[in-house]
């Protein structure tokens, strides 16, 4: 029951602005990158990280990582038949840079994004220079103007702004940026360049930042526009649509479990809240999630003290809660509270099938408009801003 819990998690949407795209990244390893002339090498440590799920939950819900060394890194010169160490330090990434590069001189090594986080961050970009000081670390907001982020493709963890691998080329860091064209293929748009000895970013030309900006600007206009929707729709109260996508029914769900759950630790979101959801006959992994639905209305589970069931076809679920009330021995689910996306109509059924279970039975009446919860409304942004530089593109 457990494991198509977690995989019921995974399906749940969340809220991103803007299109995106699924990924996946390799687990942390130690890498080697040569200069091109092979003459320097850097051998990066990466921290020791339990799982790549476990690593994004605790990003997600805001914890510390666990405690393991830092990343680290070793700078080395090939000279005769050995390599000889010329510095090493930490690196300032949580767990690994996504990309490095060096010099042929061995005078610069320099870092790119940081794994399962590309685009987002304070280093971004890292220069290290001799002995390994670093002369710059920068977000991505200072290489682009900041309402050109909306324009960069994106995926569920992060924005792939770097389009083909970046040079050094006579002293300057050259760094290719790419967008999403209209067929949603990315496409090299233009080049920024830093210079290596103390990190200068070259300005943007008035002639590039014109040819630019329409087409970042509409992008940037669009994603202020859908964050400040689902801004309202947060903020709002919940109403069933009946009539809705099923985008709507998966968002209504997650919404309804978070605004009415009981809070026993704190705010944070705690993957066991999530439904278990009884899909239609036919639909993708129908029958596993049917598995997991009936697993979890009769079996007997301490770390499960919470269930929450769903079906949006309320008939088949109180028909399905009737089929597995039989089967369940009378106080066997004592010291559970059951929690039903049901309505006025179907509840009596359900309270009589699950009855002699022991389990606390709620009804959350999904006829009945659900508040946002007052801690959440009193943290919530304000609402988002269309850059100055994008006024004229306001729709």
């Amino acid at each position: 029951m457990r494991r198509l819990l977690l995989l019921i998690i995974a399906i749940l949407p969340g809220f991103v602005v803007g299109p995106a795209f699924a990924d996946s990244w390799l687990m942390p390893a130690v890498t080697t990158t040569y200069s091109p002339n092979k003459s320097y090498r850097a051998i990066i440590t990466p921290r020791n990280v339990e799982s790549q799920l476990a690593y994004f939950r605790a990003k997600a819900e805001g914890h510390k990582l666990p405690e393991a060394a830092p990343p680290h890194i070793w700078l080395e010169h090939l000279e005769g038949n050995k390599w000889r160490l010329v510095w090493e330090r930490d690196l300032v990434n949580q767990v690994a840079p996504a990309y490095v590069i060096v010099g042929d001189d061995g005078n610069n090594v320099v870092s790119f994004d940081n794994w399962y986080g590309a685009g987002f961050g304070d280093n971004v970009v890292v220069i290290y220079g001799p002995a390994g000081h670093i002369t710059r670390s920068m977000r991505l907001d200072e290489l682009v103007p900041a309402y050109f982020i909306d324009g960069l493709p994106r995926s569920v963890s992060s924005i792939w702004w770097r389009g083909t691998d970046p040079e050094i080329k006579s002293g300057w860091l050259e760094l290719p940026v790419q967008r999403r064209d209209e067929s949603g293929e990315p496409k090299i748009v233009f080049v920024r360049r830093l210079a290596l000895s103390d990190g200068t970013l070259e300005p943007m030309s008035a002639d590039l930042l014109a040819k630019l900006k329409p087409q970042f600007c509409v992008a940037h206009v669009e994603a202020v526009d859908e964050a400040n929707a689902i801004r309202e729709f947060e903020i709002g109260n919940l109403i069933y649509q009946a009539r809705g996508s099923e985008n709507d029914w998966k968002r209504y769900q997650y919404q309804v479990v978070e605004r009415t759950k009981p809070r026993q630790n704190g705010d944070q979101f705690d993957d066991l809240d999530s439904p278990f959801e009884l899909l239609p006959p036919g639909e993708f992994m129908a029958k596993e999630f049917r598995i997991s639905f009936v697993s979890a209305l009769i079996e007997a589970d301490d770390q499960l003290p919470i269930r929450w069931f769903s079906g949006r076809n309320l008939e088949a679920m109180t028909r399905e809660i009737e089929r597995a009330g039989r089967r369940i021995k009378p106080g066997h689910l004592a010291g559970t509270e059951m929690r039903f996306l049901s309505d006025s109509v179907n509840w009596p059924r359900i309270m009589k099938a699950m009855s002699l279970s022991g389990a606390k039975l709620v009804l959350v009446d999904r006829d009945s408009p659900v508040p946002q919860r007052p801690q959440v409304l009193a943290s919530m942004s304000p609402k988002s801003e269309v850059d100055p530089a994008c006024k004229a593109f306001e729709k």
